[in-house]
């Protein structure tokens, strides 16, 4: 077996399988057809059942828009669910983007959001990228955190329901072991060891807050 080829099938190996790792990132979130999804700047990887959106006029946008133009053509309060999947950091002002939907959310909808982690070579890489995050990012739109007070998105807040931070080596075994001490530990590996083991990803689900009627 060439030299190449036994490389390309250690790292298979080590990786749990190339098919696996490759499908690490696809939407999480299970079809339910009783909840009405909206999937942002879907191209053409749209969630199954999802309502796409996309500037692109590609298979699988069925409304296409130019997402940093406001407002979405949607009525208030018309999603259960909302998916931006690398996404948001192509987009010119995400707290605006975040507030609109916002508005097309109803009350308790899941956001979930997956953008790139401020240590990754594949933020600098893409040159269309504007925005990269950090674990703390969203805690400006949750009321009762540190950086809310600063009060960019009083009027739009959401709730934190989960935010991890993703690695991709490649090596699965690794990336579990090296996810669950960064996840445990996340803002101490992000001020001292980013940059000595990047990560990949945020992956951030968050709850519209809107007020209860009385």
């Amino acid at each position: 077996m060439p030299e190449w080829a036994v490389i390309q099938a250690m790292w298979q190996k080590l990786s749990g399988g190339g098919d696996r790792y490759l499908h690490r990132f696809e939407h999480p979130l299970p079809v339910n057809d009783a909840l009405k999804t909206l999937d942002v700047g879907c191209g053409g990887k749209k969630a199954r059942g999802a309502v796409g959106i996309d500037r692109l006029d590609i298979p699988g946008v069925d409304i296409i828009h130019d997402l940093n133009v406001f407002p979405y053509p949607f009525k208030d309060d018309e999603f259960d669910r909302i998916i931006l999947d690398n996404c948001l950091e192509h987009l010119n002002e995400p707290l605006d983007v975040l507030a609109e939907l916002h508005r097309v959310a109803r009350d308790d909808a899941l956001v979930h959001i997956i953008v790139p982690h401020y240590s990754s070579c594949d933020y600098f890489t893409d040159p269309t990228h504007r925005h990269a995050f950090s674990s703390r990012s969203f805690d400006y739109l949750i009321p009762g955190t540190r950086l809310a007070r600063y009060r960019y998105a009083e009027a739009t807040p959401f709730a934190k329901q989960s935010v991890r931070i993703v690695v991709a080596t490649g090596i699965a075994t690794l990336d579990r072991l090296a996810e669950s001490v960064i996840n445990r530990f996340m803002h101490p590996y992000e001020l001292r060891l980013a940059w000595i083991f990047p990560a990949s990803q945020i992956v951030a689900d968050l709850r519209v807050v809107k007020p209860r009627s009385k």
